[in-house]
């Protein structure tokens, strides 16, 4: 198990297509948000990380990555507008990392 927490750095790597972060220690889905900015990014893999406990998790991932086809090895379901509703907006924070989201 690897000890990667904080995903802003990566969010410079705006051509990354595919993340492998199995096995660390992801912990909030603002922590996600910051791959945003990887606007190519197809394949995401979180398993084994603490983030993956988060209620609606899947869609939660779905919302903040738009570009993404994959999550943790498995095609994304299609994406429910409904369920935008339901996200806190993270733009109202200052700091993403410290918060996570959570459908209403």
């Amino acid at each position: 198990m690897s000890g990667v927490e904080e995903l802003c750095p990566l969010a410079a790597l705006q051509n990354l297509k595919v993340l492998d972060l199995e096995g660390n220690q992801v912990r909030m889905l603002g922590s996600v948000q910051w791959l945003g900015s990887c606007t190519v990014l197809t394949d995401l893999v979180l398993s084994n990380n603490p983030v993956v406990a988060t209620p609606s998790y899947n869609q939660a991932i779905s919302h903040l990555l738009p570009t993404l086809h994959s999550l943790d090895y498995s095609p994304l379901p299609p994406r429910d507008p409904a369920y935008s509703a339901c996200l806190l907006s993270l733009d109202q924070f200052p700091d993403p990392v410290s918060y996570s989201l959570h459908p209403l």
